[in-house]
């Protein structure tokens, strides 16, 4: 009977633990996913920030050389 309890209560706890596990590594997996998104998004602001700021300054020295 004590055996049966002990088989039990240590399969419970081990699918308790590999949920946990499982919980910790799917939050760490969109963690990274999220840490990626930003980055990206980031690198497409300052793509975008420096051609508007290029085509800018293009401009200006055309209507400098206009004038």
């Amino acid at each position: 009977m004590l055996t049966a309890i002990v088989a039990v209560l240590g399969t419970l706890a081990g699918s308790l633990l590999t949920g946990v596990l499982q919980h910790a590594a799917q939050r760490s997996q969109r963690r990274a996913e999220e840490a990626t998104a930003r980055r990206t998004d980031g690198l497409a602001a300052a793509r975008e920030y420096a051609i508007s700021a290029s085509d800018a300054l293009v401009e200006a020295a055309g209507r400098a050389l206009t004038a």
